[in-house]
């Protein structure tokens, strides 16, 4: 035998490197609605990112589609894509079928969650996904749940997407905005298909979203109690507050508002001034000389007679003036 075509026999049942080959799998661990498994096919190639920034469908190369048109592909063209570098799993769609051989085109916010670089290889593998019928996001601002009409928000955005996978983090954009989502549970499966399906979507609290504190209501009234102690109280005008001096030239004192001490006081002061020993006063009125005060003053008959004829005298009178004649 020659043994030159020994060694060409050798080399041609080497496989080829071309990372673009279709490749017969073992059966998809995911089963389909009718129970089944179906038989997959993966392909690899370098990744490339789209112009498209945002949902979870792709660019693949035109025999991408004769390779899974020949092996019986079922619609919708559902495919597990798999990072080999870090082994991070996701699913996607496909967008269409133009982009260069040997490469596929993935949104910037795919490439992201999917932690792929500018030329990584990645694999894609066909698979049959579920429809969901529940699903779990938080969202990484409050900002985003404070928006208008957020159910239609959501139908609306969420078209972009063809299916979601527990783990991930996809990215809306509304109003030149971008805003990020995590996908913390979804049902039947961890992996689930948004295509002709109503989906139930519960919120989680975001991310950045912080509980108001509550004070309790002692905490709260103790250091209020505190404050008001500590307060000085601001002077007030009080009139009436200087010294006073009595007629027969001794000082008293003149008590101010809220003083129950200087007020008992003068109460004595009073009533000892008022007493016959010292005092010089009788009935309200002020009398001069060094008679006793409790000794009424005596008034005589003549005094009262001249009294009555002065208010006599006071008194209108008609016709008491005096006459005159026309002739003078």
């Amino acid at each position: 035998m020659n043994p030159s075509s020994d060694t060409n026999r050798k080399r041609k049942a080497q496989p080829s490197s071309d990372p673009t080959k279709k490749r017969k799998v073992q059966p998809s661990p995911e089963p389909t609605e009718e129970g089944k498994a179906e038989t997959s096919t993966e392909l690899t190639y370098r990744c490339s990112q789209s112009d498209v920034g945002d949902g979870n469908r792709v660019k693949m190369p035109a025999s991408a589609l004769e390779q899974f048109l020949s092996s019986g592909f079922q619609f919708p063209m559902l495919f597990e894509i798999k990072n080999p570098r870090c082994g991070r799993v996701s699913h996607c769609g496909v967008e269409e079928f133009t982009a260069e051989e040997g490469f596929v085109c993935l949104p910037s916010s795919m490439m992201k969650n999917m932690q792929l670089l500018e030329g990584d290889l990645v694999n894609l593998t066909n698979t049959h996904l579920p429809k969901g019928t529940q699903m779990k996001i938080q969202p990484h601002t409050t900002k985003f749940i404070d928006q208008p009409n957020l159910k239609d928000l959501l139908e609306e955005t969420l078209k972009k997407f063809s299916c979601v996978t527990t783990g991930d983090t996809i990215m809306i954009t509304h109003s030149q905005e971008d805003y990020y989502l995590d996908i913390l549970e979804t049902k039947p499966l961890n992996a689930i298909s948004l295509t002709d399906t109503d989906c139930e979507v519960d919120f989680a609290p975001p991310l950045d979203y912080k509980e108001p504190e509550k004070k309790p209501k002692a905490a709260m009234s103790k250091p209020h109690k505190a404050e008001e102690g500590t307060e000085k109280e601001e002077p007030r005008f009080k009139p009436f507050t200087g010294a006073s001096w009595r007629l027969d030239g001794q000082q008293l004192t003149t008590p101010t508002m809220g003083n129950k001490e200087s007020t008992a006081a003068v109460k004595r002061e009073n009533i000892a001034a008022a007493s016959p020993s010292n005092s010089r006063k009788y009935s309200g009125k002020v009398v001069f000389g060094t008679k006793d005060a409790t000794e009424p003053p005596k008034v005589s008959e003549g005094d009262v007679k001249d009294k009555k004829k002065k208010i006599e005298k006071k008194e209108f009178q008609p016709f008491t003036g005096k006459k005159y004649t026309l002739g003078g």
